[in-house]
């Protein structure tokens, strides 16, 4: 609504100037986005919300302004009391004062002027006027009105030295906290409930250069025993890293009992040229009561922590090994692992019996050599998980020889190392980020028959060398399954990174540019000749004047009749399929002209849907051996196609010569 603006002077009763108020009351009240508003008079005004806005500031700045002093006196008030403390220490250290007791307990001699005694809670000493040798007359109130005579009550020079003492009834004892216990008395009951433990308790400095072992075996070792039954089962112990401690031996940790976080940037330094029995840095073990399904297994047994170490790479950081033979009792399996960073170590993770279904959460490993190494052992079943690690700048990440063992590898990143995994038996699910440059091996080896894998996520191709390389190795075709997975290259040596020396299972993977296509392409898998048979229908559209036949894996049409036309047709099933491509390798041994080749997409009932001859290879010249060729590409294919023709044109065969297809593989999904 608009206002009148009269300007008319105040009071007024006009009811122009109402209507203007009352929206300058409504703008004052419930405006949130001005800070000011201006009045009838057209004079500016602050809204409410710009008072709160001030009064924001104003709050802010006087926060700033008392935190800033408060740490100033806080600082004065340390440097203080270690003025104070440092001459109180003096005192003590040249004053010798002697307690002989209390004077009920009497009589004393006073053989030295240091020498005191109390009563009733005060503190006396001789007399400048009585000499040494004096000895209470008695022990009650009586005969101390004649024996103060010669005492002199005591001024806080005792009484200091009494705080800074740490004999019973002394020091903090002395003191009174305002919940009615003595200060010694409510530390004593802090502490006992302070639920973690800290190596500096046990002489560790921190530093990286003091060997801090036994003290951060002390502070595992005080976890273990200050946790507490209930419930029938061990609650864990917090033992917190405040600094990088630096150690020089195995620890062992019990770990139904303990837990060890870490503030950011603190864990613990390996010395590598310490002793390591059978080069295991952490013994994971523990045999508490239920401590495979119980209390045992909340929070996370590593989170937080760095560990480091330099040098030549041969300790393996963890080790699992149960300590109990009842399964529920077994404290070395199913922990987490939250947070952590590695480097510089052989193994991560390696295991005996009952170390197994750990949990790894947001970890970083890089530059290690391995990161889990997976035997055959007693109670080692079910699996690992990883969720969004990295694996980086080391060799592979896993080894694997147990057939029952199972990883899963989630939201990870994969990167410029060896490779993923070497497999001789078990099973890995993996989802995430495989990134590399330069390779040469596998980025997954597998060498045996009782192994599987399934990939998904994204595979990274950079800088491909011009040395051929598979990325999936496999003892026998389809151990590999590559699902929901997006192939990205920079198209440097496409034909040299192939997917797989075998055929492997496919769905749903993404090849978003030309250059990845021709990895799929070069990558073709499904072989369609066998030793005597052909997978595929294969016919001769003039049968009488050429014949085709399969034999040792390859197929042959000869002339018998030469320079007749006639056709060789392969129809390739697609149906199911979203993408197609085919490479074969083929010869012509005729001198008389070129094999061409026509490729299309046929329906069910072999009507053509689409001429694809304008991709990929296009003719064998006379003479050829062994030319390689094919769709060069992945081809979509339409819902209403059923196959892939290959119509080849053996015109120019002379009689007795041949066309020979050495071998025909696919790429479908």
């Amino acid at each position: 609504m608009p206002f009148y603006l009269t300007r008319d002077p105040v009071p007024s009763a006009d009811m122009r100037n109402v209507f203007d108020n009352a929206q300058n009351l409504d703008l004052f009240l419930n405006d949130i986005t001005s800070a000011f508003w201006t009045d009838r008079l057209g004079r500016s005004r602050m809204s409410w919300f710009g008072m709160e806005s001030a009064f924001t500031v104003k709050l802010t700045d006087f926060e700033s302004h008392f935190a800033t002093q408060l740490t100033a006196q806080e600082t004065e008030f340390d440097a203080a009391q270690a003025d104070k403390e440092a001459r109180f220490v003096h005192f003590l250290d040249s004053s010798g004062y002697v307690f002989l007791g209390d004077y009920e307990d009497g009589p004393f001699q006073f053989s030295a002027r240091n020498q005191y005694i109390r009563f009733q809670g005060q503190f006396f000493r001789l007399s400048k006027e009585t000499d040494t040798g004096f000895t209470t007359t008695g022990t009650d109130e009586t005969s101390f009105a004649n024996d103060v005579t010669h005492l002199v009550l005591m001024d806080g020079d005792t009484l200091r030295q009494n705080l800074g003492s740490d004999e019973e009834g002394m020091g903090s004892a002395l003191l009174m906290h305002h919940t009615g216990k003595s200060v010694a008395e409510y530390l004593d009951l802090y502490l006992a409930t302070v639920f973690f433990i800290t190596p500096e308790q046990y002489g560790a400095k921190g530093d990286t250069v003091q060997d801090d072992s036994d003290a951060l075996e002390d502070a595992i070792n005080k976890a273990v025993a200050t946790s507490l039954m209930s419930g029938g089962v061990y609650t864990p112990v917090v033992v917190q890293l405040n600094k990088p401690y630096r150690i020089t031996r195995t620890i062992t940790i019990d770990a139904s009992r303990v837990r060890l976080n870490a503030i950011s940037g603190c864990g613990v330094y390996v010395d590598p040229d310490g002793t390591y029995t059978d080069n295991k840095v952490f013994n994971i073990t523990g045999s508490g009561p239920n401590a495979a399904v119980a209390a045992s297994k909340v929070g996370a047994l590593f989170d937080g922590v760095l560990f480091l170490t330099n040098g030549e790479k041969k300790l393996d950081l963890f080790h699992a090994v149960r300590d109990s033979t009842a399964s529920n009792d077994n404290g070395a399996c199913l922990h987490n692992v939250s947070n952590i960073a590695a480097r510089g170590f052989r193994t991560i993770f390696t295991h005996g019996a009952g170390g197994w279904g750990w949990n790894f959460t947001g970890c970083l490993f890089s530059g290690n050599i391995n990161l889990m190494d997976i035997i055959t052992a007693g109670d080692t079943y079910e699996r690992h998980t990883f969720v969004g690690c990295l694996w980086g700048n080391g060799g592979y990440a896993f080894k694997m020889n147990n057939p029952n063992g199972k990883i899963y590898w989630i939201g990870g990143s994969v990167d410029y190392c060896d490779g993923l995994a070497q497999i001789t038996s078990g099973h890995m699910e993996v989802n995430g980020h495989n990134e590399w440059t330069g390779r040469t091996k596998p980025l997954v080896e597998i060498t045996g028959s009782n192994a599987s894998l399934t990939v998904s996520g994204a595979i990274f191709v950079r800088g491909n060398t011009d040395t051929q390389y598979y990325m999936f190795q496999q003892y026998q075709k389809r151990q590999v399954t590559l699902k929901d997975t997006v192939f990205i290259t920079d198209g440097v040596n496409v034909s040299k990174g192939l997917i797989s020396n075998l055929e492997v299972v496919k769905s749903n993977l993404t090849f978003p540019n030309d250059a990845a296509k021709s990895i799929a392409y070069n990558s073709s898998d499904e072989s369609l000749l066998t030793s005597n048979n052909a997978v595929v229908d294969f016919s001769l559209s003039a049968a009488a004047n050429h014949t085709v036949s399969m034999t040792d894996g390859k197929l042959t049409v000869t002339a018998v009749t030469g320079g007749t036309t006639s056709h060789l047709y392969i129809d390739i099933p697609v149906m199911g399929n979203t993408k197609v491509g085919f490479k074969l390798v083929a010869s012509n041994t005729s001198s008389l002209g070129a094999i061409s080749l026509n490729k299309s997409l046929l329906t069910l009932s072999k009507r053509q849907i689409s001429d694809l001859s304008a991709s990929g290879t296009a003719s064998w010249p006379a003479s050829a051996a062994s030319i390689a060729g094919g769709s060069v590409t992945l081809f979509d294919i339409p819902r209403q196609a059923a196959f892939l023709r290959l119509d080849f044109n053996v015109a120019n065969l002379t009689t007795g010569t041949s066309f020979i297809i050495e071998s025909l593989k696919m790429f479908t999904y």
